[in-house]
């Protein structure tokens, strides 16, 4: 088995919150990166630490280890730069980690974020967060679009944790069969995370449909000053409440967010859910095949989207066969075990 020292994300803010979160952190892997860390879990023996801890190690305290794997917000001591301030990092250890291969994983939601040709020359290996599948997207060179490997956004239902990854199983959650009855025709709840307020016009212009919309907007946290209309505004529900509304909505939109690949498009298949998809989820890779028509549906505009909210609700046949779609994709797919094979022979093949 091989032995795995993975360089965790560096915490900010306050000296007890910091400390916290690192605490939560070490039992239960809730953020972007869970599925990652809990599928690597599974095939490797992984030895979690901090950036500040090992600066101060010796050249031979890192020769245990067969890999080293830095969370690109592992030195995030400036706002917006965490790749280039990881790539800093690393240039920093070179002298001591020489002889061992680098990998960065990047959980940046979008999917443009990757290293420069220079800061690639770092790394064996970048996994980042669903990439595009069309790597003459990314501006670097063909042996650096080589090093890019996928993986993906954890799904919050699952509450992967250090006494459950390894005997998690995915049919636990959620539900096998799609409602039978609904309180509302469509729906969708998020923050606005669009400088163009993508998801707060279409909002709008659903609910102008004459549809029965459940949910809303609120203020994304990162962007307090961007003011959602009180008309489309939505307090934050709890999980629970969340999902409830999920499973009583006919249709749910999975609409594009900070990345293409959004907490949705996991939520829906776990629940049973049908949903209507932002087309750009069709633009990256996944660590498996989703199909647009077969697991989900997308639009191409906001009057698209409502003719097809109208189209779902009147052939519930073809609902229904998408939501098992989706569901048995969830099943197979949410896989720590699966995924964890995947990076150890990714992994593998840099040795």
């Amino acid at each position: 088995m091989m032995d795995i020292l993975y360089v965790r994300k560096q915490e900010r803010g306050p000296f007890l919150k910091r400390n916290l979160r690192l605490l939560r952190d070490s039992f239960n892997w809730h953020a972007r990166e869970a599925f990652f860390f809990a599928s690597l879990k599974t095939k490797t023996r992984v030895t979690r630490a901090g950036l500040q801890t090992i600066r101060r190690w010796s050249k031979s305290d890192f020769s245990k280890f067969d890999v080293i794997i830095f969370n690109y917000e592992c030195n995030f001591g400036r706002m917006g730069e965490p790749i280039r301030t990881a790539c800093e990092a690393v240039e920093e250890l070179r002298e001591k980690i020489s002889d061992f291969p680098a990998v960065l994983l990047i959980s940046s939601p979008n999917a443009k974020s990757v290293p420069s040709d220079e800061e690639m020359g770092l790394f064996e290996l970048v996994f980042r967060r669903e990439h595009f599948k069309d790597l003459d997207r990314y501006d670097l060179n063909a042996s650096n679009k080589e090093k890019l490997r996928t993986t993906v956004l954890s799904c919050p239902l699952i509450p992967a944790n250090i006494l459950n990854f390894n005997r998690l199983n995915a049919s636990d959650y959620g539900f096998d069969n799609p409602p039978s009855q609904f309180k509302y025709e469509v729906s969708f709840l998020g923050q606005e995370t669009s400088k163009t307020f993508m998801r707060t016009e279409i909002v709008k212009h659903v609910r102008e449909s004459g549809l029965h919309f459940a949910g809303g907007i609120h203020t994304d946290v990162r962007n307090p000053d961007r003011k959602i209309p009180e008309a489309l505004y939505s307090k934050r529900l709890s999980q629970k409440e969340f999902y409830e509304m999920t499973r009583s909505s006919i249709v749910n939109l999975a609409l594009e967010g900070y990345g293409q690949f959004t907490y949705r498009h996991w939520e829906c298949w776990a629940l049973s859910s049908f949903m209507i998809s932002s087309p750009s989820v069709n633009e990256v890779k996944l660590p498996f095949e989703a199909v647009d028509g077969t697991h989900y549906v997308t639009f191409r505009d906001s009057d698209d989207l409502v003719e097809k909210v109208k189209y779902y609700m009147e052939h519930a046949d073809e609902r229904e066969e998408i939501v098992k779609n989706g569901r048995q994709l969830f099943k197979e797919e949410y896989n720590f075990h699966k995924h964890g094979e995947f990076i150890v022979k990714q992994l593998k093949g840099i040795l």
